[in-house]
């Protein structure tokens, strides 16, 4: 269990790395975004990296603790030509917590968590953590708040971690930000507050949290804490596709789609939706089948195209498309009527419907209520074939799924 815990805090706390981290905290069922915090280790030096390296150790000879804080980083990520060592890496850290450099004590007692450090108690993890938050180093308050809330080498304490996030995130800090952001949002501690959810999400957002600006277009999107506006949570939304969010780039072609906002444009739909579809993103896809099957606006009709977007999805597990390909085999839709393939379809989708998030209780009973009627229309020997068919598609998507 210690291990289990262990490993859920190197997730939450993923300080040592450049890239964000989404994870699942135990029961606190959010993501948490965490930013590139280590100062000195996002980029290597732009000039002469051997002149830069010199005259960094010469800095940290004479006693500079950030010098010896940032030959660590460099030793440790391979920056400026160097090799990678974490003997020595650790060596130059331990050199700086020696002269109180609160950045060397958060990332050395990381790294004792991370496990880079073998044979060191957690305990010593927690007590650098501590000794750096008692400074008020905002990325160590982080820190030692994700080891309160998991009760990682102390006693478990959410109402201390959230003390610890609050004056992390009053600091500046963007993953505390966003953190208390989704306390707030889910109510898992504390009582919901989409107001203060709001609050700490927009903080983070400003400060360039990629999820944090998709959940501050999904606020005004939907009214929680806001009053509904739909042009500012396309603004947000566009925010959030800078830093590369594929929902936020789906709800603006969804936007584009429906007119939310007050713009329908099927190509500017078409645009956003597109290159999702093509990573099988399955809610462009179904979106995209529904432009060209219907041929909106100046988007010519394309039964054909329709029809490759909804078998590309069924297959992959989307339960709407299935439901349109059973309507398509069902009517004669740009290919022969066939029943045994409608009703197929039609049992994979009853099969499937339970797995997928996108199908209300209500849409559920629709499709029962359809199978029933299905079978007054179909003969025995359709729905022996149909059958046949539907067993072999619950096959194929098994085998796509894998894949």
């Amino acid at each position: 269990m210690k291990k289990i815990k262990r490993l859920l805090l190197l997730f939450a706390i993923a300080i040592a790395v450049t890239v964000p981290v989404s994870f699942f905290l135990l029961d606190w069922n959010i993501i948490l975004r965490n930013s590139p915090i280590i100062k000195g280790t996002t980029t290597s030096y732009s000039g002469n990296s051997e002149t830069y390296l010199s005259q960094l150790e010469e800095k940290a000879l004479s006693g500079d603790a950030n010098a010896m804080f940032r030959m660590g980083n460099n030793y440790r990520y391979g920056y400026n030509g160097l090799e990678k060592d974490s003997t020595t890496a650790i060596e130059w850290y331990e050199k700086a917590i020696e002269h109180g450099d609160t950045d060397a004590m958060n990332t050395l007692g990381i790294m004792i968590i991370k496990g880079e450090i073998t044979n060191v108690d957690i305990s010593r993890a927690i007590n650098l953590l501590t000794l750096a938050a008692d400074k008020n180093n905002s990325y160590a308050l982080y820190s030692l708040g994700a080891a309160y809330w998991l009760g990682i080498g102390v006693e478990q304490d959410k109402g201390k971690a959230l003390k610890l996030w609050k004056e992390s995130a009053e600091d500046g800090h963007r993953s505390a930000q966003s953190s208390l952001g989704w306390e707030y949002y889910l109510g898992s501690y504390v009582d919901k507050d989409y107001k203060q959810a709001e609050k700490w999400f927009r903080l983070a957002a400003l400060n360039q949290d990629d999820e944090a600006n998709y959940m501050m277009g999904q606020f005004y999107y939907y009214g929680y804490g806001v009053e509904q506006n739909y042009d500012e949570a396309k603004k947000w939304y566009e925010r959030s596709t800078l830093y590369g969010s594929e929902k936020a780039r789906y709800h603006l072609g969804y936007m584009y789609y429906t007119g939310k906002g007050g713009v329908k444009d099927y190509y500017e739909a078409i645009k956003y939706l597109r290159p999702l579809a093509e990573k099988n993103n399955l809610n462009a896809i179904f979106v995209l089948g529904k432009i060209y099957s219907k041929g909106l606006s100046d988007v010519e009709r394309n039964d054909n195209e329709a029809f490759r977007l909804w078998n590309i999805a069924a297959y992959l597990g989307d339960v709407n498309s299935q439901l349109e390909l059973s309507r398509i085999y069902a009517l004669g839709i740009g290919r022969d009527k066939d029943l045994s393939k409608s009703y197929a379809w039609k049992l994979v989708s009853l099969e499937l419907m339970d797995l997928d998030e996108n199908i209300s209780d209500s849409m559920k009973t629709k499709i029962r209520h359809s199978k029933r009627i299905f079978d007054r229309k179909i003969t025995k020997s359709e729905k022996e074939k149909a059958r046949f068919l539907a067993d072999q598609i619950k096959l194929k998507i098994s085998k796509y799924r894998k894949d």
